[in-house]
């Protein structure tokens, strides 16, 4: 099977190239099985944690640096394509959004979000990263 976003430059007598589909966006959206598939390939990431933010201290006072967010998984599975329907729904994690700046001094920064998980039908689940 090719790499994501490699181009097939030749294929045996008789076969076919691989139908790659790239879903980005985050949200549900449909992937449809080609006529010919004789097996999928499926590739998933989750969407990565957000970040803290920072503590705000007075001048000479305490002062910190945010955390970082959570990796979100990655899931990966062969399957025959007899086993999928003629579309199944995939829903791609949006990442989690970084905690909000403090703006008092003196005072810890905020957690931010765990980024959301990533699925193919039924099939297979990506988790998205802590924050």
């Amino acid at each position: 099977m090719p790499r994501i976003g490699s181009p097939v430059t030749s294929v045996g007598t008789g076969a076919t190239a691989a139908d790659v589909q790239i879903f980005t966006a985050s949200g549900a959206d449909t992937w449809t099985k080609p006529s010919n598939a004789q097996s999928v390939e499926i590739i998933l990431v989750g969407g990565g944690g957000g970040g803290g933010s920072g503590r705000k201290g007075a001048a000479a006072g305490v002062r910190s640096g945010g955390s970082a967010g959570g990796g979100a998984g990655l899931s990966r599975t062969i399957v025959p394509a007899s086993t999928l329907g003629s579309t199944e729904t995939v829903t791609v994690g949006a990442a989690g959004g970084g905690g909000a700046a403090q703006t008092t001094d003196d005072n810890n920064g905020n957690a931010g979000t765990a980024g959301g998980n990533t699925s193919f039908g039924t099939i297979l689940v990506a988790p998205g990263g802590k924050a």
